[in-house]
C-alpha cells in the first residue's frame, strides 16, 4: 500500500506531537488517540449545541480517522459539516473545512466518485473565499489530486500536485512540513506513471525534508520510508527496498504499537518486496539452471573431431 500523506496523517500527527510534547512514549499514540476520544465527547456534551461544536466535531472525526475508523470519521464530519452550513449558510471557510474532511474520509473508504465531487466543491469555494493563492487552497489541490489519482486520473492528478507543490513553496517556503507532503505525493503520482527516477529522487527529497523539520522518529518518516521502499522495488532495486521497507516497518511499530492500520500497511509494502526480491532470485536461478543444461545438452550432442 501506498502511503498518500494528507488528512489521515495531519492527524495522526497531531495527536504524535500532543503526546511527545506530554512526555508520553509515540507508542501510547493509540491510547492517547481514544483518550482524545473521550475528552471530545466530553467537550462536545458540555456545550450542547451551536457554532462552538464545529471545530471538536472536526477534531473527533480526524482522531477516528488516525485510528484507522473511517466509518466513525465519517459520520463526525458530516455532523460538522450540517452543523457548519446551518451556522454560516452554504459558503464559509468552516463549511469548506468539513467539506474537505469528510471527502478524505470517504476517500479512505474507496469512495473515489463522492470524494472527488466533494474535494471540488470544497477547492471552488475555498478559491471563492480567499483567492487562487491561499494555503487552504493547496490543501484542496493537494486532497483533490489524492483521488484523482486512486482512480487512475493521472494526467490532472499530476498537474494538480505540481500546482500546490509550487503554491506551497511559494507560500510557506521550501522548508516547511507541507512542501513535503507534496514532494511526496506528487512523487506518488509519478511512480504510478512509470516515472520512477524522478518519483525516487522526488521521494528522497521528501523523506529528507520531514527527517530535517520533524526528526527521524515521526509517523510521516515512516511513511515515506515506505513510499520510498516501493518506487525502489518497481525498478528491480531489490535488496535497497526490502532493507527500507524493514526499517520503515520497525519504525511504524514503535511509534504507532502493533494494532495499528499504518503498521499492517507497512507489513505489506515489506511482504512485496520481500516477495519480488525472492522471486527475482528464485527466476535466475532457474533460468541459470536451464542455460546450464542446454549447454549441457549441447555439449553431448556436438561431434568428436579427431585429428587425422
Amino acid at each position: 500500500m501506498k502511503f498518500h500523506l494528507s488528512i489521515w496523517l495531519f492527524a495522526i500527527t497531531t495527536v504524535f506531537t500532543l503526546t511527545s510534547a506530554h512526555g508520553q512514549t509515540p507508542g501510547t499514540l493509540n491510547a492517547a488517540l481514544e483518550q482524545r476520544i473521550e475528552d471530545l465527547k466530553g467537550d462536545i456534551e458540555f456545550i450542547g449545541e451551536g457554532e462552538g461544536l464545529i471545530e471538536p466535531l472536526n477534531e473527533l472525526g480526524r482522531a477516528y480517522q488516525a485510528l484507522g475508523q473511517y466509518d466513525k470519521a465519517a459520520a463526525e464530519y458530516q455532523r460538522a459539516l450540517k452543523l457548519s452550513e446551518k451556522v454560516h449558510g452554504k459558503q464559509s471557510s468552516d463549511v469548506a473545512t468539513s467539506l474537505n474532511n469528510l471527502a478524505g474520509a470517504l476517500k479512505d473508504q474507496g469512495k473515489y466518485t463522492k470524494a472527488e465531487a466533494m474535494h471540488r466543491e470544497a477547492l471552488a469555494m475555498r478559491i471563492k473565499l480567499f483567492g487562487v493563492e491561499h494555503s487552504a487552497v493547496a490543501t484542496s489541490l493537494n486532497n483533490l489530486a489524492l483521488v484523482l489519482d486512486d482512480q487512475g486520473k493521472y494526467a490532472e492528478a499530476e498537474a494538480m500536485s505540481r500546482q500546490a507543490l509550487a503554491m506551497r513553496i511559494k507560500l510557506l517556503g521550501a522548508e516547511h512540513p507541507d512542501v513535503a507532503t507534496s514532494l511526496n505525493n506528487l512523487a506518488l503520482v509519478l511512480d504510478d506513471q512509470s516515472k520512477y527516477a524522478e518519483a525516487e529522487a522526488m521521494f528522497r527529497e521528501a523523506l529528507a525534508l520531514a527527517k530535517k523539520l520533524l526528526g527521524a522518529e515521526h509517523p510521516q518518516v515512516a511513511g515515506g520510508l515506505s513510499n520510498l521502499a516501493l518506487v525502489l522495488n518497481n525498478q528491480t532495486k531489490y535488496e535497497e527496498a526490502e532493507a527500507i521497507s524493514r526499517q520503515a516497518l520497525a519504525l511504524a511499530k514503535r511509534l504507532v504499537g502493533e494494532e495499528h492500520p499504518v503498521v499492517a500497511s507497512c507489513s505489506s509494502v515489506l511482504e512485496k518486496c520481500s516477495a519480488v526480491g525472492a522471486n527475482k532470485w528464485r527466476l535466475i536461478s532457474i533460468s541459470s539452471a536451464r542455460w546450464l543444461s542446454a549447454r549441457s545438452s549441447s555439449a553431448k550432442g556436438m561431434p568428436i573431431r579427431r585429428k587425422c
